[in-house]
C-alpha cells in the first residue's frame, strides 16, 4: 500500500534532514506534469512558466517543511509519509492559484503520489483475495482482521491508534494523526483521501464483496474526535417467513346457550 510511502522519490530510510535541498525535491515532484499541462493548452498563461511554477512549489514545499516535518525527529515511513504530504499541500496550492481548476491539480497530485501504481496494487490486491477466499476458501472475515496491522503499521508514528480484534467484529481507532493535523492546519482536508485511513479504506472494501462488514464510522476528516474503521462478519441470515397455519376460531357457544345479545330495533 502507498499509504505514507507514495512512489516519489524521498528516501524511505531516511532521518530527518538538516535542510529542505537535501530532500531531491526535483525528483519527487517531476517536470513532466507541468510540461503535459502546457502541450494541452489547459494553463496557457502557465505557457513557459514551468520552472517559475516548480520554484514556487519548492519554496512552498520548504515552508511547510518548517512547520510540519523539522523537528519532530521522524524516521523511515513516518517521516518519508509527512514529507509527501507536505508536497501535496504545496502542489495543490500552487497550481489551484495558477490554473483555477481544482479537477486538474486533483489529476496531478493523485498521478505525482502514485495514481498509476494505485491502480496496479489494487488490482493485485482483489486478485489475492479472489485466490485465498474463493479458491483457498480461507475466512474473508480473518483475512480482513489479517489486514488492518497492515494499515496500521502503514501509519507508522504519524497515529496514535489502538486495534481491537475479536471473533465476530475489530476496530482500529486513531485518536490523533499527523496528516490530518498538517492538512487541517493548512486547510486542505480536501487532500486526505490520499492519505491516512481514507486512503486504505479502498482496500478494506474490497473484502465487503465476500460478505465482510466494512465501514468507516467516524473520521476526524468528518469533524469527529476520532477515526474509527469497524470490520465485522456478515450478521445471521434473516429467518423464513412463519409457516404455522392461522389460529382456529374459537368454540362457538354451547348448546342451549344463548349467543351474544342483539341490541333491540329502535
Amino acid at each position: 500500500m502507498r499509504t505514507g510511502c507514495g512512489t516519489a522519490t524521498i528516501p524511505a530510510h531516511s532521518s530527518a534532514p538538516a535542510a529542505p535541498a537535501s530532500l531531491a525535491i526535483g525528483a519527487s515532484w517531476p517536470m513532466p506534469p507541468l510540461n503535459v499541462i502546457q502541450r494541452t493548452g489547459m494553463a496557457p498563461h502557465m505557457a513557459g512558466r514551468q520552472k517559475e511554477v516548480f520554484v514556487a512549489v519548492e519554496r512552498e514545499f520548504e515552508e511547510l517543511w518548517e512547520r510540519h516535518v523539522r523537528g519532530r525527529g521522524l524516521q523511515g515511513v513516518a517521516h518519508r509519509g509527512l514529507l509527501l504530504c507536505c508536497l501535496a499541500i504545496a502542489t495543490h496550492r500552487v497550481l489551484r492559484y495558477e490554473t483555477g481548476d481544482d479537477e486538474l491539480v486533483k489529476e496531478v497530485i493523485r498521478t505525482n503520489l502514485g495514481g498509476v501504481a494505485d491502480n496496479i496494487m489494487l488490482k493485485l490486491h482483489k486478485g489475492r483475495l479472489w485466490l485465498l477466499l474463493r479458491l483457498l476458501a480461507e475466512d474473508p472475515y480473518k483475512q480482513a482482521v489479517r489486514f488492518l496491522p497492515q494499515l496500521q503499521g502503514d501509519m507508522a508514528s504519524l497515529v496514535s491508534s489502538d486495534l481491537v480484534a475479536g471473533p465476530h467484529e475489530a476496530t482500529w481507532t486513531a485518536s490523533a494523526c499527523a496528516f490530518h493535523a498538517a492538512l487541517a492546519a493548512e486547510d486542505a482536508t480536501e487532500l486526505l483521501p490520499h492519505f491516512c485511513c481514507q486512503y486504505g479504506m479502498q482496500y478494506l472494501e474490497g473484502f465487503a464483496q465476500y460478505g465482510v462488514r466494512v465501514g468507516l464510522e467516524q473520521s476526524l476528516g468528518f469533524g469527529d474526535d476520532r477515526c474509527c474503521v469497524r470490520i465485522s462478519r456478515p450478521g445471521p441470515p434473516p429467518s423464513p417467513p412463519s409457516q404455522e397455519p392461522p389460529a382456529a376460531a374459537g368454540p362457538g357457544p354451547a348448546e342451549g346457550q344463548a349467543g351474544p345479545q342483539q341490541p333491540p330495533a329502535p
